[in-house]
């Protein structure tokens, strides 16, 4: 059988992007050689794949297994000796990348496929390219589609133009019925008026003068009919002498814009004539009553020329005299519509009869001025005919307004009616105002039976007490085809006392189903927002408890590999894997740290503490690290001698994970010099911490982001000094949630200074929370009288863990400890050994290190259900630690709820697990 030479491939391809296979057509593809490259490409050992470790057959996605297999047998079937295929293979990271497969068939005598040769290549990135760009044509497409609009394609220099359907469409042809197409094609379907402007701004956009080509202009359509279209474009592509060469643009249709601004100025043309001819006087003034514009009319009415009136007040105008009490111009003017009979004034002093009919004139929704229409209703002496002329200018003024503009007058006897009502009153209650006009039951007929009483009651209220009526409520009654169908309604009026004793509502009435539905889909994005911020918080957390639970091992077995190793050298290699691990942790807890800021779930806990006290512990701490480099680092109390012993309330944890950064960060990013911490107070109100360095110092076109989530100075930073671009971002958090402020200072090549003021809270409490830490409790059990008493008492330690990795871990942790170690895999296999071991003494579990997520039963449930067996049948408590992955403030006290002792997040250090089993093993065996 043919042989690959191995050395050569291996030369060739050791860091290449091919990766060699030789391969079995049997039963599961057994791979019989893999070039070593394999690793850099895949991910997989050489070994795993030749040792059948790992099978090649089912790394293949199992969408493309089906055809890539069919494939080759028919390949082999019909002996071809080469093919090519292009599937996605799962590497060792769980991701799939798309390969590109050459395979060449080595047969035997009998003609059957005895070997496979071949190698694939990392294509990936131009299978996902190539698919992003058939992706965004497609979105182009839909876009262009979707929106409606033309789109055009010219070649300026040759004419050659393209014409999407939708062109075509618009002006009632095909693309195929305007063949053959070109720039004249527009020409011939354009509005001859319109050519001339049109070049004038295509020339324009051409010498550079305009951004773009922009115009409105008239094609016709296949009808006879103009259409108007907005046409938009621009020169995407340029002659080397500089002509334009390629423009590309849209036309949209308009017509139904031209249409309205038509209807629009037909309809201001109509107001002007209205305004010249009407037999009425009319006068428009502004908000001190000065009269800005009249008809003749007035002017005749009352005596005047048109230039005497003009700028003068009204009130001169209508009564020389002074002989009214009420002119109504200010009532106006406070938004107020009037319509009143009453008597005003001519120029000769002679009195006039007037229907006074006005409001204001709202422009952008603010009142500018008002309005006045004196009718002369000397000659109108019937009431039936001065109600019609009422009735007929509420109907012109309503009949532009949504819903029904409304009258409803409710008698002393209970009786009600409508006594005016606009048309809109059958869109809103499905009856006609005469049908109501009289008797009104026949609106609360179709009012809600679950909204009667309310309404019925609201308005009784505001009968009572004078208020404005406003509610809302629903109605039902059947639809066009008869089918009962329930709306919204929203209804406000004011009441006025008739001298009778019955009381008039004026006011409208809407359709308010589309509100209900707004306030319905803001409900629902609520509930939206609140469960994406939930699933947010599950994924942090699942991913912490994913890493961390890897790092558990990493970080745990460096610890025990620096225990054992002798080597120096060694012994750096695996300093280099520990703190590099500490590092991914530190980068963890800072993205988890920001989510819990962002999702509202830290919250402020005020302490007393000794100010002093805690700044000298945290400077002993960091002279010591600014000592290693070379650096020195001071404190600066400005303080008076009254304040060396004052208690503050404050934060404590918040306030040193704030200062741990930034005097962190001063350290790192100072090669020579110093750090310097100064605290003091300002005018007693508020306190200041300031970090001073002598580092590399900040641009100042830098300083409003370096505070943003995930930024650094820039990128060689990160690469000189590492950083995830969280603390600063963590620490401005941080101190706004205390009530302060953060803010820096810095010249680049000279040092930095950052700010922060909290507000200065004196304690009249002495009880510091600070100097109360509680000490580590592993710390009492030290003693070799500990050591003596598990040895004699044979005591025995259940660890529960999923993940083998970690059971080693523990295990090699727990060699010190003179106990027996014995396991369980999963919750329910713990609870199982733990009841077993219960009725035997000799067997008796005296500690479970309890893992919290686990399949088959988790270790929440494990525990529960372990307490719940000891209450039952009557057992002492086993000491039970919760060992988790899960870094949040919630999981703790989820463990601890379910029956834990105690809480250890994972990374777990060899000297705190083994304190802390002392400390519950030797306070049991004490006892």
């Amino acid at each position: 059988m043919h042989q690959y030479n191995h050395t050569f491939t291996e030369t060739l391809f050791a860091n290449g992007p091919c990766v060699i296979f030789q391969w079995s057509p049997q039963v599961g593809w057994p791979v019989s050689y893999v070039s070593p490259n394999v690793y850099q490409v895949l991910g997989y050992q050489q070994q795993q794949l030749i040792l059948g470790e790992i099978s090649f057959f089912e790394l293949i996605h199992p969408d493309d297994i089906g055809r890539i297999e069919a494939e080759v047998q028919q390949h082999l079937d019909e002996g071809r000796s080469d093919f090519k295929q292009q599937y996605r293979l799962m590497r060792a990271d769980g991701q799939y990348i798309w390969v590109d497969d050459y395979t060449y068939v080595i047969y035997d005598s009998q003609q059957e496929g005895a070997m496979i040769n071949g190698y694939i290549v990392d294509v990936n990135d131009q299978v996902n390219a190539h698919r992003e760009n058939e992706n965004q044509k497609q979105r182009l497409a839909l876009v262009i589609d979707g929106t409606d609009i033309a789109f055009w394609d010219w070649n300026v220099q040759t004419g050659d133009t393209v014409f999407n359907e939708r062109w075509a469409q618009m002006i009632g042809y095909t693309v195929e019925d305007l063949q053959p197409i070109s720039i004249e094609t527009w020409i011939r379907y354009a509005h001859p008026d319109d050519l001339e402007q049109s070049n004038l701004l295509l020339n324009q956009h051409f010498a550079g003068e305009i951004p773009h080509y922009d115009y409105e202009c008239r094609l016709r359509h296949k009808d006879g009919h103009w259409i108007w279209v907005h046409d938009r474009g621009k020169v995407m592509s340029w002659t080397e002498d500089g002509k334009p060469l390629r423009m590309i643009g849209t036309h949209v249709d308009i017509t139904r814009r031209k249409l309205e601004e038509h209807s629009k100025h037909y309809q201001n043309q109509q107001f002007q004539a209205l305004f010249k001819y009407t037999s009425d006087g009319v006068v428009f003034f502004d908000l001190q009553g000065i009269i800005q514009k009249v008809n003749q009319q007035f002017c005749d009415m009352f005596g005047y020329q048109v230039q005497e009136v003009l700028g003068n007040q009204i009130n001169e105008i209508i009564d020389p005299e002074k002989k009214c009490n009420d002119y109504l111009w200010d009532a106006i003017i406070e938004g107020k519509r009037i319509k009143v009979e009453t008597s005003r004034y001519s120029r000769t002093g002679s009195m006039i009869d007037v229907l006074v009919k006005g409001g204001p004139v709202i422009i952008d929704e603010g009142i500018v001025g008002g309005y006045i229409v004196y009718a002369d209703i000397t000659r109108q002496k019937q009431q039936n005919r001065e109600l019609e002329a009422r009735d007929e200018l509420l109907r012109k003024l309503s009949e532009n307004v949504p819903g029904v503009i409304f009258q409803y007058q409710l008698n002393q006897d209970g009786s009600s009616c409508f006594p005016f009502a606009s048309e809109g009153m059958k869109d809103i209650y499905n009856v006609y105002p005469e049908e109501v006009k009289l008797d009104a039951t026949r609106v609360f007929e179709v009012i809600h039976p679950e909204d009667i009483e309310k309404i019925r009651d609201s308005i009784s209220r505001s009968s009572k007490t004078g208020d404005i009526w406003s509610d809302e409520y629903r109605v039902i009654f059947p639809d066009d085809n008869g089918n009962l169908k329930e709306s919204w309604r929203h209804g406000q009026s004011t009441p006025e006392y008739l001298p009778n004793g019955s009381v008039i509502w004026h006011g409208y009435i809407s359709n308010h189903d589309n509100q209900k539905e707004i306030e319905r889909k803001l409900i629902a994005a609520r509930k939206e927002a609140e469960e994406a911020n939930s699933a947010k918080s599950q994924f942090l957390s699942t991913m912490s408890h994913e890493i961390r639970t890897p790092m558990n091992a990493i970080i745990g077995m460096t610890e025990v590999l620096e225990e054992i190793v002798i080597g120096e050298e060694v012994k750096q290699y695996i300093k280099v894997i520990r703190r590099n691990g500490e590092f991914l942790l530190y980068t963890i807890n800072s993205v988890l740290d920001l989510a819990k800021i962002e999702s509202g779930a830290i919250h402020i806990h005020k302490l007393p503490v000794h100010m002093v006290a805690f700044i000298s512990e945290l400077s002993n701490i960091y002279q010591v690290l600014a000592h290693r480099k070379g650096l020195e680092f001071l404190v600066e109390l400005d303080y008076d001698n009254s304040g060396k012993d004052e208690y503050v309330l404050v934060d404590i944890d918040k306030l040193r994970q704030v200062l741990v950064n930034l005097i962190g960060n001063a350290i790192k990013f100072t090669e020579k010099g110093h750090v310097r911490l100064i605290i003091r107070k300002i005018n007693h109100q508020l306190l200041q911490f300031q970090v001073v360095d002598t580092g590399i110092g900040i641009p100042e076109h830098k300083l409003d982001i370096i505070f943003n989530d995930f930024v650094q100075v820039d990128s060689s930073t990160t690469r000189t000094y590492g950083g995830t671009g969280l603390g600063l971002s963590i620490s401005k958090k941080l101190v706004h949630l205390m009530g302060g402020s953060i803010w820096a200072e810095s010249q680049a090549g000279v040092g930095s200074t950052f700010f922060f003021n909290l507000p200065m809270e004196v304690s009249f409490s002495r009880v510091s929370n600070y100097e109360n830490v509680e000490k580590s409790s592993g710390a009492y059990y030290e003693s070799t009288e500990c050591n003596d008493t598990l040895s004699q008492n044979n005591k025995r330690i259940l660890i529960v863990d999923d993940v083998a990795d970690n059971r080693l871990l523990l295990q090699v942790f727990l060699k010190q400890v003179p106990c027996e170690i014995i396991f369980a895999v999963n919750g329910s296999d713990a609870l199982e050994q733990y009841k077993e071991a219960s009725k035997r003494s000799e067997q008796q579990i005296h500690l479970i290190l309890m893992d919290m997520q686990m399949p088959v039963m988790d270790g929440y449930t494990a525990t529960q259900k372990i307490r719940e067996w000891e209450r039952g049948n009557k057992l002492q408590e086993v000491p039970i630690i919760a060992l988790t992955a899960y870094a949040l403030k919630e999981e703790q006290h989820k463990s601890i709820r379910s029956g834990c002792n105690c809480h250890m997040s994972k990374p777990i250090k060899k000297v705190e697990l083994i304190a802390a089993i002392k400390r519950y093993l030797c306070e049991n065996t004490f006892e």
